[in-house]
């Protein structure tokens, strides 16, 4: 791995020497817009049961109705390391991503569409 490679994942560019004996944080974002609410559950909860701990997941309501926004706001309620954000209107796939970069404060960052879930190996 050349030096260059590392610094391509890290969020913020010479963001600081970190603690050797702490593990690096990693956001998790996760944009949702119409997806079927089963699907949405099976990937959320497929995040939060990870044995990698320190993570921050973020959930980006991308401009769903009102009653599609109270059913995302809930998983706030079930794990502390969730927070959500909302667009007004539908911004599309790469501004809902963007915009949980915007909101994450991790070393690094994975995107996970709503329709997916995350094998815990």
């Amino acid at each position: 791995m050349n030096e260059n490679s590392e610094v391509c994942h890290e969020k913020k560019l010479g963001g600081g020497k970190k603690d050797a004996d702490k593990l690096p944080k990693v956001a998790i974002i996760i944009p949702i817009y119409n997806v079927e609410h089963t699907l949405v559950e099976n990937c959320i909860n497929s995040v939060i049961v990870q044995t990698y701990k320190e993570i921050e997941i973020v959930l980006v309501d991308d401009g769903n109705d009102k009653d599609y926004a109270e059913f995302i706001e809930r998983f706030k309620r079930i794990d502390n390391r969730i927070s959500v954000y909302r667009h007004e209107q539908n911004q599309g796939l790469y501004q809902a991503r963007m915009s949980g970069v915007k909101h994450s404060n991790s070393d690094y960052i994975a995107f996970v569409d709503a329709d997916d879930t995350i094998l815990n190996l």
